[in-house]
């Protein structure tokens, strides 16, 4: 159990990121204009929008979160909680994104079942389809 909380809650490998801290930096920098950018297109979108909203936002806090818990070290505890925080938004993300999908596809499927109801200005009758 030791090792396995060593290997979780140790420093991140060498990578791209971790190597030269300018990366690191600049790519949360990335991140945060990211989700400030997101917040502002939820806000200016109008009430009669019908699409999914947020699901940028989700992913602006997956990449936020996967950036912090595996290119910085905080400490032993908090790296732990922040690695377990990325991986349940990470999962929570994706099923976010199953659901909207899935979603916009039932809606889309529904309006082209629907019937449409045409209405004769000759014969005064209503035809269905």
């Amino acid at each position: 159990m030791n090792s396995i909380l060593a290997q979780i809650s140790g420093p991140p490998p060498i990578s791209f990121f971790t190597r030269n801290p300018k990366t690191k930096n600049g790519f949360l920098t990335f991140c945060i204009l990211f989700m400030g950018f997101q917040i502002w297109w939820i806000a200016a979108l109008p009430a009669s929008y019908s699409g999914n909203r947020y699901l940028g936002l989700v992913v602006g806090a997956m990449l936020l979160l996967n950036h912090l818990s595996f290119s910085f070290w905080f400490g032993p505890r908090f790296t732990v909680f922040v690695r377990l925080l990325a991986l349940l938004v990470a999962f929570g993300g994706l099923a976010f994104g199953i659901y909207s999908v899935m979603q916009n596809e039932a809606k889309r499927a529904n309006k082209s079942i629907e019937p449409t109801i045409h209405s004769s200005a000759v014969s005064g009758e209503a035809r269905h389809d």
